[in-house]
């Protein structure tokens, strides 16, 4: 009698766990020049098939493993595609790199400038039967050129009394890497021919702020923002030559039509918030973003 021996045949096969689903840890991560970091995921099977990319090598690169390295200053996007169990993910984390050893933290020198202007012009306060605004009145943070260092605009006001002389001065700063250097001081006003109806624009525009300031019963426009060398300062002004009835407007010193007027006007409030200090309706939203910005810079 001959035994036949009993054999095991293993196979490999994947087997789906529902819970199991890619994603990322975080977001946005900050790096300094030459740093490593892991792509920020989780859920991800050892039996899936994974790769990875950057938008821009330059800035940050990342390998088949999914190490990031920093290369230089700059902001990128790194994708990691999955498939897994018949699905795909995309997870994208968007990467800010810093210069190395020289992590520009602008949170003192704004608090100082805060403060100084809190002695100098007084705090904020608010006329509600005039509606009008004294003392340093707004603040707020944005990062308008996207290099993970915010710049900050303030508004105030000195007039205490007479409604008629009310100026609402709006200044946007930058931080110099030691201290915080102004980008602009206008005196921003909206319309009915008197700076009363002050106020200033924040649009957002192909994933970049813009601060609008205005002037002349908004005849004038000015835009600060990302330069094309990635500084912050003027990117445009229009400028509204004529009478309430006739005239033309000029656009960076030159001669241009009402119709490229409008589409740079469209494009660039199709988002956009607009903060008038002399209507009430925007007075808690004003409250609101002064509040915010000191919570921010520990004040």
């Amino acid at each position: 009698m001959h035994m036949v021996p009993f054999v095991f045949f293993w196979t490999k096969k994947k087997v789906k766990l529902a819970s199991l689903k890619p994603d990322t840890d975080t977001t946005k991560i900050t790096l300094k020049v030459k740093e490593k970091k892991e792509f920020p995921c989780t859920g991800i099977s050892y039996l899936s098939n994974v790769k990875y990319s950057s938008d821009n090598k330059k800035v940050a690169k990342v390998n088949s493993s999914g190490e990031i390295q920093a290369k230089k200053a700059g902001t990128t996007y790194i994708r990691c595609k999955v498939k897994q169990y018949g699905d795909t993910y995309n997870l994208v984390c968007k990467v800010t790199v810093k210069k190395e050893g020289n992590i520009k933290d602008p949170t003192s020198a704004y608090r100082n400038l805060i403060q100084s202007y809190e002695k100098k012009y007084g705090e904020a306060q608010l006329n509600e039967q005039k509606q009008f605004w004294t003392g340093l009145c707004y603040a707020k943070l944005l990062d308008f050129n996207n290099d993970g260092i915010n710049e900050l605009i303030l508004t105030y006001q000195t007039e205490r009394y007479n409604k008629d002389k009310v100026q609402y001065h709006v200044e946007l700063w930058k931080y110099g890497g030691k201290s915080a250097k102004r980008v602009t001081s206008r005196i921003s006003w909206s319309g009915n021919n008197m700076p009363y109806f002050g106020g200033l624009g924040i649009c957002k525009y192909n994933g970049k702020y813009l601060l609008e300031l205005t002037g002349n019963a908004c005849g004038d426009n000015y835009y600060y923002g990302t330069k094309k060398d990635g500084s912050v300062g003027l990117v445009h002004k229009f400028i509204w030559k004529g009478d309430a009835m006739e005239g033309d407007w000029y656009m960076d010193g030159k001669k241009t039509s009402g119709n490229m007027y409008e589409t740079y006007y469209k494009k660039y409030h199709a988002n956009a918030t607009w903060y008038s200090f002399a209507q009430s309706s925007n007075n808690n939203l004003i409250r609101k973003e002064l509040s915010n910005t000191k919570q921010k810079l520990g004040m």
